[in-house]
């Protein structure tokens, strides 16, 4: 999605909204159609002897671990976050909790078999969710996974340059909010809290919203037609000037030149196409036709998620910082899925706080 860095909250995110609904429509299209004919070739396949699906099955669970896996030993990630926090976790979990058992309802099972990689029709490990407190929506990789500096007095270092770069731009941007724009299941099995933003509620409403048609107290929907910049993309681009301004490019790479920066992981992380998508995993699940060893009716899962998503629409959360973190790949049963719970270095970073006109018609908001 890409959002210039001075265009508004209402632009923005009607962006995202476009956005996400091409995503919507794509999904169900895949579902509807492409899901069934996949599953029907595999079982042609089976009744023919190509394939044995025991094997078969067993064999597509494994690379599915892999993608968990971390390549090499002993190898870190820079990661930039903001924590999902209460109240908005809580209806989350419930909601990545009621979905997880219609599933296993659907393919006739419990959740504790549905771990057995090689007999549960659906395969749902552990690792494939995100623990509650890792709950999370990326901000920015500064740094992707590779192995750790021998010396450790370096790799401290490098982190509190980072942290102090992003500190830097931090104190010049204001908390704000956020607000759930719907909840997706994608093709791939990601299960995806959608986001869009929310502008001060003192800030001047967008020609473009007729105020005739929104009766609601000043602020509660004025804050949707902002006519402010969009508080994340603000922020992302500021992280990448401030980022290059540094040269902490230049300690990713044992190179130097533009090409490098080119090629530098906050880069292709927060600009570009990427910079205007904000989303929060709630786990990827095993849904793929080549991971079943039973058809399970995905249509009655998404019917299920619309109503968790109409549910989840509007919901807010208010954005008062985010978290640095070198995370490690042995979390969840020794994958690199968690952040905080599982992590070598860690350091949080406040946003300024707003005046104390607008914190005080944002606390009537929340």
């Amino acid at each position: 999605i890409s959002i210039g860095t001075e265009e508004s909250v209402l632009d923005a995110n009607e962006k995202r909204s476009r956005e996400y609904e091409r995503q919507a429509r794509a999904n169900d299209e895949y579902f509807s159609k492409e899901y069934s004919e996949e599953w029907l070739k595999q079982q042609r396949m089976y009744r023919a002897g190509t394939l044995e699906q025991q094997e078969w099955v067993l064999e597509n669970r494994r690379g599915y671990q892999q993608d968990f896996d971390v390549l090499k030993e002993g190898s870190t990630q820079l990661i930039a976050t903001i924590s999902i926090e209460h109240p908005l976790r809580d209806i989350l979990l419930q909601a990545r909790t009621a979905i997880l058992d219609k599933l296993c309802a659907l393919a006739g099972m419990d959740q504790q078999s549905a771990e057995d990689i090689k007999t549960s029709p659906i395969w749902l490990p552990d690792f494939a969710t995100i623990p509650p407190r890792d709950l999370h929506i990326t901000l920015c990789l500064p740094r992707r996974w590779r192995v750790r500096e021998a010396d450790e007095n370096a790799a401290v270092a490098y982190n509190e340059a980072v942290a102090a770069a992003l500190a830097e731009v931090a104190g010049g941007h204001e908390m704000f909010t956020i607000e759930v724009d719907r909840l997706a299941l994608e093709r791939d099995g990601s299960l995806m809290v959608l986001f869009r933003t929310v502008g001060p509620a003192t800030a001047q409403r967008s020609s473009v919203v007729n105020t005739a048609s929104f009766p609601e107290p000043a602020g509660r929907l004025m804050d949707r037609g902002s006519s402010s910049p969009d508080p994340i993309t603000a922020l992302r681009s500021e992280i990448i000037a401030e980022f290059m301004r540094r040269n902490l490019t230049h300690s990713q790479w044992t190179g130097q030149g533009n090409s490098n920066i080119k090629r530098a992981t906050i880069i292709n992380s927060v600009g570009g196409a990427a910079d205007g998508y904000i989303h929060c995993s709630l786990g990827r699940l095993a849904i793929g036709p080549k991971y079943l060893l039973k058809q399970v009716p995905l249509q009655d899962l998404n019917l299920l998620i619309r109503d968790w998503s109409c549910r989840l629409s509007g919901r807010r959360m208010r954005v008062r910082g985010f978290k640095l973190t070198e995370m490690t790949g042995t979390g969840v049963s020794g994958r690199k899925n968690p952040l905080g719970s599982f992590c070598w270095w860690e350091q949080d970073i406040s946003l300024a706080p707003p005046a104390a006109l607008t914190q005080n018609l944002h606390a009537q908001l929340l």
